[in-house]
């Protein structure tokens, strides 16, 4: 059995999107196909929720590689799916009701794991995100009808995992989460990751950095931290992304990686000796002394930003203001949504942590 697992697709702008014969090929050589569904399909009839970061809306153009690569199973547990709320995620199940979706609805329709029998074995998949805006998070506060995605960090998911796993052959975790556009995750995440397998997973895959990270085997088991993106045309300079393939012979599973990339409208595989020469230099790093200095710069790096959306939110530092932001302050043009922004979220509050215990010299 092959399960093939891609990551970030999103269409904002009208596209004709030309798939290579190669990548049909692989896609039509495997068993069960998975692809982030990054972004609610747009109508022009729903309009976007308060939140920080961009609102982004997909076309229909996707519709046709969806089709194309013949996907089983979209997964929506992500930043963007909910930026056109409820109401736009009601929309975008309905046009995909041919397929499955997984990951977000109500709070036992989004963590409910999807189990498909093939081949004689039950696989089960289970999809959560990191705490961005439009996840179900909160019962006190969100209450039971409440609509969004499930979170990687809530206190169900660990037994949801346990609970699954004794009914099923395999389970797969496939989470949104980490830093965006750096090449290497955070140790909070591989940590979580890590528990997850210690609690039933057999794999973890994740993406949302929009750039591909490594892999590692914990306790024999794959976790891939970052596929990167699949089809973004909008993001064309990121790179080339990753396709995980969960190759299972009997009881035992094995990953495997091909990149892809798009140029021009054309998504095709990139040369495989080109990915493998990456992809072994982004492993090789995560079990190396420079593994830490890596991220700890990383996270320094990153702080700017998040200096920049603390002012966004009202917060003031004299040291790394600009002349926008102060000018922010004066007008009152400021949002506590950039502060909630970089408190709630586990990447942004982990990096922030990580980089200001670097400054202090703690």
């Amino acid at each position: 059995m092959r399960i093939l697992i891609g990551g970030d697709l999103c269409i904002t702008e009208k596209s004709e999107i030309i798939v290579d014969d190669q990548i049909k090929e692989l896609f039509a050589n495997s068993d069960i196909r998975l692809l982030n569904m990054e972004a609610p399909l747009d109508d022009g009839l729903h309009h976007s929720v308060k939140k920080s970061g961009p609102i982004l809306r997909q076309t229909s153009d996707v519709l046709k590689i969806i089709k194309d690569l013949d996907i089983d199973v979209l997964t929506l547990a992500n930043n963007h799916i909910l930026d056109l709320g409820p109401e736009g995620l009601a929309y975008t199940k309905n046009i995909l009701s041919n397929y499955e979706v997984i990951g977000a609805g109500k709070w036992e329709e989004a963590y409910k794991p999807l189990v498909i029998r093939v081949g004689g074995l039950n696989v089960a998949f289970l999809n959560v995100c990191e705490l961005q805006f439009g996840m179900l998070y909160d019962e006190w506060s969100q209450g039971d009808n409440a609509i969004g995605c499930a979170w990687a960090n809530h206190s169900s998911v660990n037994r949801i995992i346990n609970e699954t796993k004794q009914q099923v052959d395999f389970l797969i975790a496939i989470c949104h989460a980490g830093v965006e556009n750096i090449d290497i995750p955070l140790p909070e995440w591989r940590s979580r990751y890590r528990e997850m397998i210690d609690w039933g997973c057999d794999a973890v895959i994740a993406h949302h950095p929009h750039v591909i990270q490594g892999y590692e085997y914990y306790r024999k088991k794959p976790i891939c931290y970052s596929l990167g993106n699949f089809c973004f045309p909008q993001q064309q300079g990121k790179g080339m992304g990753a396709i995980a393939m969960l190759n299972i012979d009997n009881k035992h599973l094995e990953l495997e990686i091909q990149g892809c990339e798009i140029k021009d409208s054309h998504l095709r595989l990139v040369d495989a000796d080109d990915m493998k020469k990456k992809m072994e230099e982004l492993c090789m790093l995560l079990d190396t002394e420079e593994y830490m200095e890596k991220v700890n710069k990383v996270c320094v790096d990153c702080l700017k930003s998040y200096w920049n959306l603390f002012a966004m939110g009202g917060a003031f530092n004299p040291k790394k203001m600009t002349i926008n932001n102060i000018g922010r302050i004066i007008l009152g043009r400021y949002s506590h949504i950039h502060l909630l922004n970089n408190l709630q979220c586990e990447s942004h509050r982990w990096c922030i942590s990580r980089a200001l215990r670097n400054e202090i010299g703690l």
